[in-house]
């Protein structure tokens, strides 16, 4: 594991499940994942949507509650959601690999027979890195993911979007300078109340690497709990190679 790895996350999204065959399994779910996650809640959340009629030209606005469940390690370190169609796990302590990846299998696993997901729509993996200014001037070895320099004018901040495609594969890198600023960006706010994570403000100029990868699929597949897992080393794979490409060893 870097030393610079500040945040890591995986969502992977599968076909709906039924409301009453969620809420009725909920229970279920949660003692089956309680060894490994016994902090638990389990609530709806207010999802909004805008709709908008062509022919009229009026919008309206669809409020609907969405049930899900939020588990917590016994340590509050590793934070888990699951709702009808998705699964987060995410964490501000990752410490390998093999664990990320141990741990999702059995939290797929125990999906899979308490609720019978049946296809898979998206998986994603993402890894934030952050360096102090020590770090980021010694370690980049492709500035051109920091700040572009002038020579008399100071960096003051940058926030650099670059995206790639590997095949099936798509590929988001966010990078660049922050001074004076939070520790993690405003859209991981609130998986980080979760897990207790306080989004702390970093005296001077840091730099970040977001590598955020992901196999979007363009329609439903077939479920199967292997290929989930090949998948996610594919995008582990490619996440490495970026990083080595771009931070010194």
């Amino acid at each position: 594991m870097s030393s610079n790895l500040s945040y890591a996350l995986t969502k992977i999204q599968f076909g709906k499940i039924t409301e009453s065959t969620f809420t009725k399994n909920t229970d279920l779910l949660i003692e089956a994942l309680g060894d490994e996650y016994p902090i638990f809640s389990d609530k709806k959340i207010e999802q909004i949507e805008v709709r908008f009629d062509s022919a009229t030209g009026e919008q309206s606005t669809i409020k609907t509650q969405l049930p899900i469940i939020t588990l917590l390690s016994a340590d509050e370190e590793w934070g888990v959601r699951i709702t009808q169609e998705h699964m987060i796990l995410h964490t501000a302590s990752y410490s390998s690999y093999e664990d990320f990846e141990n741990r999702v299998s059995c939290i797929l696993t125990k999906i899979k027979e308490i609720m019978n997901i049946r296809h898979l729509a998206f998986i994603g993996l993402r890894y934030l890195n952050k360096f102090d200014e020590v770090n980021f001037t010694q370690n980049f070895q492709r500035t051109e993911f920091l700040q572009p320099t002038f020579d008399k004018f100071s960096p003051a901040g940058s926030n650099l979007a670059s995206r790639y495609i590997d095949g099936n594969y798509g590929i988001s890198i966010n990078s660049g300078i922050t001074v004076n600023s939070q520790k993690y960006p405003n859209d991981l706010i609130e998986l980080l109340a979760d897990i207790k994570t306080e989004n702390i403000i970093l005296n001077g100029a840091h730099a970040h690497l977001d590598i955020d990868i992901y196999s979007p699929e363009k329609k439903l597949v077939i479920y199967n709990h292997d290929s989930v897992m090949a998948t996610l080393k594919e995008l582990r794979s490619r996440a490495k190679i970026i990083y080595k490409s771009i931070i010194k060893d």
